[in-house]
C-alpha cells in the first residue's frame, strides 16, 4: 500500500470516527432532554 493511500485511508477514518461521534453526542442530548 502506498503512503498516499494510508493518508487517504486514515483521513476517512477520522471523518467517519467524528461522524460516529457526532450521533453519540445527540443521542446523549437527546437522552438528556426526554429525562
Amino acid at each position: 500500500m502506498s503512503i498516499f493511500k494510508k493518508i487517504k485511508y486514515f483521513k476517512n477514518f477520522l471523518v467517519y470516527m467524528k461522524k460516529i461521534h457526532f450521533i453519540s453526542v445527540l443521542k446523549l442530548m437527546g437522552m438528556y432532554g426526554e429525562a
